[in-house]
């Protein structure tokens, strides 16, 4: 999480609502770095990060 401590279970439940990952299966092999300008993406035997906007 790249924010505030207090704003970390915002985040982290909009993480789990995002429609990339809201399911198990989705998350498995991925590291996911949240900010407010987005998500950064790391998923298994890629070779760069990715970057999502963030979904309404």
């Amino acid at each position: 999480m790249d924010v505030a401590q207090p704003e970390a279970a915002h985040f982290i439940r909009r993480v789990l609502r995002h429609p990339d990952f809201d399911t198990h299966a989705k998350r498995m092999g991925v590291v996911i770095r949240a900010s407010q300008s987005g998500l950064n993406v790391w998923r298994r035997k890629a070779e760069h990060e990715a970057h999502s906007d963030w979904k309404v």
